[in-house]
């Protein structure tokens, strides 16, 4: 079957048609007189990844060395079988020792009392390298997950702890890259959670849209240094050109695509180069308007349900650390930082709801929205957080600045942003919420660990803050307004890598979720944290920062609380919305 899909958006570029992708995944955890931990946790998630990627996937789990050999002949064969095989992905999670230079995959019946009897009782990683290089794929992944500890003459050891680990490779065939989940000869860890630091890190960037694979795992490598404190530093090996990869979504109307067509060359750099695309698809049928385009910052999926509703940006499922309690200008309330895993894609504003996306929700519906506001205008020197007056004649359209349809909305509650999202999901018939606080964060980033989307600095160039840090220092309990006077417009600045505009700055952001002083015992999928058992008016998490704000205020992982009826001008929200379900 052949078609094609209608892609459009900034700075459109073609893409290439998909071929085929093959994968073989492999995780051995049983072995004699112990279980590892996680190895089969971590061959689950990544075939999930896999499948998301729309690679032909099979999982073999605890495999004897008859059954991987096979396995890997097997996998040849699924690759030359393929009419157009695009790439190939081999991932392995389980023991792995080094011997004279050679690294080895230990199947679960291994018998190797001793070093000699490693070829017999092994099997050599280079018969998976080997078996690639006679393919005609455009591009070969080599995951070894393996470096974990060194058996031999020791009984098995309960943990995937190391002393010695595997043995850097230098002879890699041309268009295959080998990663190892850390550095030559060193130690890689099982992780406290349900899976590795190294599967957790690399399922979520997989996912990112519009990076190459080399950038992949260049951030995948720094995220799980991170991650462990330094004592993780994972590492990869290739020779010549790496393989040109990019990730890109299919959208809802393209899910039947040809796959016969020739890799074709890219546009995206000066010097076309030969890549092939990861599909990043969310299996939503139910999306209508679809259009995925191509900028110089990703690839990225967007759709609008109606005419008078925000544009969403699809972000694929994916594991990040959330929180910071490292970083000298973090809080207390921004720790403990802790892994968090999105199981599934979902859809997030591309920007804050609009004045006038907001008016046609109070003019179909008469919706009364909370006035007076807390505003600023003019110019006035503050003290503290007794900065604030409400001003009788604030409100939505009339915030003290200048605004017109295209400015977010502020001056609206926590419980004016619900009103919005239910009239929202009734009129569309699709299921629209506030994100959760998880969600907020995880599309901020946007795959960055950094204090911002771009880096470690910011400046009133990306965003629209207060940046007076002279006058803080010299008065640390005062400072005098030098923002830009109220919001800029919606998409004012660059977006993200995700393509979301003004989740620095701006406005600061309703989220789902109720105040918390720490993340000490938060959800670990995504969801929000909300307190049943609350007496009263529950205090709500606003994220982002705002065009008030000092720099430390607008980081990816500051945060802050108001009580659910308090409206500002410097408040708006976005709205999410799940995929595949109606409402």
């Amino acid at each position: 079957m052949s078609g094609s899909a209608s892609r459009s958006g900034p700075q459109q570029t073609s893409l290439p048609p998909r071929g085929q992708k093959i994968a073989l995944l492999v995780g051995n955890a049983t072995y004699p007189g112990c279980r590892l931990a996680n190895p089969i946790n971590d061959v689950r998630l990544i075939e999930r990844t896999m499948r998301l990627l729309d690679f032909d996937v099979e999982v073999v789990i605890d495999a004897t060395k008859a059954q991987l050999e096979t396995a890997i002949v097997r996998f040849g064969e699924r690759i030359e079988q393929a009419e157009l095989p695009e790439a190939s992905f081999f991932y392995y999670a389980g023991h792995g020792v080094q011997y004279q230079g050679s690294n080895y995959l230990l199947p679960i019946d291994a018998e190797v009392p001793a070093t000699r009897y490693l070829k017999s009782g092994a099997v050599k990683v280079d018969a998976v390298v080997d078996e690639l290089a006679r393919k005609n794929t455009a591009a070969n992944i080599v995951v070894l997950d393996a470096c974990r500890d060194n058996p031999i003459p020791e009984a098995y050891s309960s943990t995937r702890d190391v002393t010695q680990g595997l043995a850097g490779i230098h002879n890699v065939p041309r268009r295959t890259l080998v990663a190892f989940s850390t550095s030559a000869g060193a130690v890689a860890f099982d992780g406290d959670g349900t899976n590795s630091p190294y599967a957790a890190t690399l399922a979520g960037k997989l996912t990112l849209p519009g990076r190459w694979i080399l950038d992949i795992f260049g951030e995948v490598n720094a995220e799980v240094e991170s991650l462990t404190n330094g004592r993780q530093s994972p590492a990869m090996f290739m020779q010549g050109a790496p393989p040109r990869i990019v990730l890109r979504p299919i959208s809802a109307n393209a899910q039947t695509e040809a796959k016969e067509t020739p890799v074709a060359s890219s546009q995206r750099e000066s010097s076309a180069r030969q890549y092939v695309s990861f599909d990043v698809g969310d299996g939503s049928a139910a999306v209508s308007g679809r259009r995925a385009f191509l900028t110089g910052n990703g690839v990225y999926e967007s759709f609008k349900d109606s005419e008078f509703g925000p544009e969403m940006i699809v972000v694929p499922a994916g594991t990040f650390k959330m929180g910071e309690d490292e970083d000298g200008a973090s809080a207390e309330c921004e720790g403990p930082a802790h892994l968090v895993t999105i199981a599934h894609p979902f859809a997030i504003g591309r920007c804050c709801v609009t004045v006038g996306e907001y008016r046609s929700f109070v003019e179909a519906t008469g919706h009364a929205t909370a006035q007076p506001i807390y505003s600023l205008s003019g110019q006035f020197l503050a003290i503290g957080d007794l900065i604030v007056t409400r001003k009788n004649r604030r409100n939505w359209r009339r915030p003290g600045f200048a605004q017109n349809d295209d400015h977010p909305v502020v001056g609206v509650s926590w419980a004016d942003a619900t009103a919005y999202v239910t009239w929202l999901s009734a009129s569309t018939r699709r299921p629209y919420r506030l994100p959760s606080e998880a969600e907020w964060e995880y599309a901020a980033r946007a795959g960055s660990a950094h204090r911002y989307a771009w880096g470690q600095v910011i400046t009133r160039a990306r965003a629209n803050f207060d940046d007076n840090p002279e006058l803080r220092r010299r008065h640390p309990t005062a400072w005098r307004y030098q923002a830009r006077r109220g919001t800029c417009p919606a998409g004012h600045f660059d977006a993200n890598a995700w393509g979301f505009y003004n989740m620095h700055g701006n406005v600061g952001e309703w989220v789902e979720d109720d105040w918390h002083d720490t993340y000490a015992g938060a959800p670990a999928d995504g969801s929000p944290w909300v307190n049943s058992d609350v007496e009263g008016a529950p205090v709500k998490v606003v994220r982002g920062g705002n065009w008030t704000s000092s720099a430390s205020d607008v980081r990816s992982a500051a945060r802050s609380s108001r009580p659910v009826s308090f409206a500002a001008s410097w408040i708006g929200f976005r709205v999410a919305r799940d995929l595949n379900v109606e409402a």
